[in-house]
């Protein structure tokens, strides 16, 4: 098992970030366009609220995303889209950090795909 520390980041707000994932044992991820395409369905449900993309990269066995965590201070600026930032206060409420509800959206994002690959093959 790996050390969590050699992959863990704690997300920031203001950051840019490069996020990438592979399958177990480098299978593939995506067997045919369907499989894309509810990635990226699931990725907008789950993510589009709380980070910005900037691009990402879908590959047969892994992926690569470069995001970026939006920041309070970016409001004064106008650098950040008022209804991601919105969305992204209302999950803070709670008492919740930036962390902790951008790492559970990508949690649920990789639950959800795994879950229905996994049943559809």
């Amino acid at each position: 098992m790996s050390l969590t520390a050699h992959y863990y980041t704690k997300f920031e707000g203001g950051n840019f970030y490069h996020v990438y994932n592979r399958s177990v044992d480098r299978m593939p991820m995506f067997k045919s366009e369907d499989n894309y395409r509810f990635f990226l369905k699931q990725y907008d449900h789950y993510l589009s609220g709380v980070i910005d993309t900037y691009a990402y990269c879908l590959l047969g066995n892994h992926f690569h995303l470069l995001v970026r965590v939006p920041d309070i201070a970016d409001l004064s600026t106008g650098t950040t889209d008022l209804t991601t930032f919105e969305k992204l206060s209302n999950l803070l409420v709670g008492g919740k950090t930036i962390h902790q509800v951008v790492s559970h959206q990508f949690r649920k994002l990789f639950q959800s795909y795994a879950q229905s690959f996994n049943k559809q093959q």
